[in-house]
């Protein structure tokens, strides 16, 4: 019993942090402030789902500053056995730079979305990313980075099955996320 109060706690404290955090970056998004301007390709009408996008850039942009998570585009490679990193160096950007090189545009009526099969997509090599509206929004704190992640290796370039969309996804997870 003990447990489950806590868990309970510990959920709702989550929530209400979350809540916090989307307000801030939604208000920061309306304000035009340094914030909400950084993240100018994130083209989504709904300001929930566009704050939510940003918030999730955020926290990706920050993982990208440790090297280890860089370590993500030596080790996943394209259909061809290059290194996503190779299509970085291409493109002249790190991982960070490639993220602001991404449109982020609002994927909700999609079927994908719609059968809640994803909450982001895109199509290998596309530099077009699709967000999954009030899902994303919904489930941001705990995926969206990493979600925006796993989107944008294969936006640079990999293919999907294999690896395992739940392979990429946990590869992210435990190369970037810092507990």
């Amino acid at each position: 019993m003990r447990a489950h109060r806590r868990s309970v706690r510990n959920r709702a404290r989550r929530l209400i942090v979350s809540a916090l955090i989307l307000a801030a970056a939604a208000t920061a998004a309306e304000a035009g402030t340094a914030d909400g301007d950084e993240w100018t390709r994130v083209q989504i009408q709904d300001s929930v789902t566009r704050a939510a996008v940003r918030a999730s850039l955020d926290v990706a942009d920050r993982w990208l500053t440790n090297a280890r998570c860089e370590t993500l585009f030596t080790e996943f490679q394209d259909r061809h056995s290059r290194p996503l990193s190779a299509a970085l160096a291409a493109l002249g950007v790190s991982g960070r730079g490639y993220l602001r090189l991404v449109l982020f545009r609002d994927g909700s009526d999609a079927h994908l979305c719609y059968r809640r099969e994803a909450l982001a997509f895109t199509t290998p090599g596309s530099r077009i990313v699709y967000v999954c509206g009030r899902d994303f929004a919904r489930d941001w704190p705990a995926l969206g980075p990493a979600a925006l992640l796993h989107e944008a290796l294969h936006s640079l370039g990999l293919d999907e099955n294999p690896p395992s969309s739940r392979f990429i996804t946990n590869r992210v997870r435990r190369l970037c996320a810092v507990s």
